[in-house]
């Protein structure tokens, strides 16, 4: 089984598993030819998605590319299994180093809950807004009742 992996919110990525059996019959039903995979153009369809996709698959490339219709980058990823993961060096450089017992902190270049929730336990996070910058440093993302923020927060 292959794996794909989605972008989202900068930090989210849908991890598809797909089957060649059923990428084929995608291609098919969208009418999809070789002509069509030769450039990229903005990805405003499941059709743009799939064309990107083969685009990097023909030329033996990785890439991120912005999608800006988010309904678009779902409705794909609902047609696989996925999981859920997270994205980005920073976030996949600090669950590594989870994984061999250290403690890190990462920048949140988006925040949500689903994000927090994802996140190992050793991995403290910032999550900077527009205006504010605010380091949660609990024992776990996951416990803000716990959370050491400063009184002037």
């Amino acid at each position: 089984m292959n794996r794909i992996l989605l972008g989202f919110s900068n930090n989210i990525d849908h991890e598809i598993f797909w089957n060649q059996d059923f990428f084929n019959k995608l291609i098919l039903r969208y009418k999809i030819c070789y002509e069509d995979i030769n450039r990229l153009e903005e990805i405003q369809s499941i059709r743009d998605l799939l064309i990107t996709i083969l685009f990097c698959v023909k030329n033996n490339i990785g890439l991120e590319y912005h999608v800006s219709n988010f309904t678009t980058l779902y409705e794909f990823s609902s047609l696989f299994e996925y999981k859920i993961t997270h994205g980005g060096t920073a976030i996949r450089a600090g669950i590594a180093l989870n994984i061999m017992n250290k403690s890190c902190a990462v920048y949140l270049s988006s925040y949500s809950q689903d994000i927090v929730n994802l996140l190992p336990s050793k991995i403290h996070y910032l999550n900077c807004s527009r205006y504010t910058c605010l380091l949660y440093t609990s024992p776990s993302p996951r416990d803000l009742s716990t959370s050491r923020m400063p009184s002037s927060a």
